[in-house]
């Protein structure tokens, strides 16, 4: 499992990171430890944490609680950068999932989203599902994170509140644990 999380400016609103943080403990909280997780976070920068076994509950834990938003949006180079992950701690007959979590556009324009939507659904014939979940945003305001999830043969949902966070999140790492 790829946790990619966009922790640009925009996500500093409590509708956005806080919601996603709290939305991602009960999953911390039900890994099991024969889960591997990785966290790919983009905002000013990018920052990595490959290959922590579900049993780490205390280091992915802090990992998510030191998530802050700042700078820009390189949502592309983030799903490059997940997707890079996802094939280095790829397991045979896996569940091999990334889940995107951002709140608005990825990519700069219509070529590089083709671009995207047809890389994102080459890896997912090589196994590699995308799921997307929308902060703040819904299928109305979102048209690269529906398109995008059906090309990695994942779902869009859209988040806006804590409880529906955490059941969405559960749900979805779930239903790849059973379709895989």
């Amino acid at each position: 499992l790829v946790l990619l999380i966009d922790v640009s400016g925009s996500m500093d609103m409590p509708n956005k990171l806080p919601l996603i943080k709290a939305s991602l403990r009960p999953l911390i909280r039900n890994l099991r430890a024969t889960d591997t997780v990785s966290i790919v976070q983009f905002g000013t920068g990018m920052q990595v944490m490959a290959g922590i076994p579900g049993s780490a509950k205390d280091v992915l834990a802090s990992a998510i609680e030191q998530l802050h938003p700042d700078g820009s949006s390189p949502g592309c180079e983030g799903l490059k950068l997940a997707y890079a992950v996802a094939q280095h701690q790829f397991i045979p007959d896996g569940n091999n999932r990334i889940v995107f979590i951002t709140d608005g556009d990825v990519c700069n324009d219509k070529t590089q989203v083709e671009a995207m939507g047809d890389y994102i659904a080459q890896q997912s014939d090589n196994g590699i599902r995308l799921s997307c979940i929308g902060v703040g945003t819904d299928d109305s305001t979102s048209r690269e994170l529906p398109y995008f999830a059906g090309q990695g043969e994942g779902r869009f949902i859209p988040i806006v509140g804590e409880e529906q966070g955490e059941q969405v999140l559960l749900k979805e790492v779930a239903a790849g644990a059973i379709a895989n």
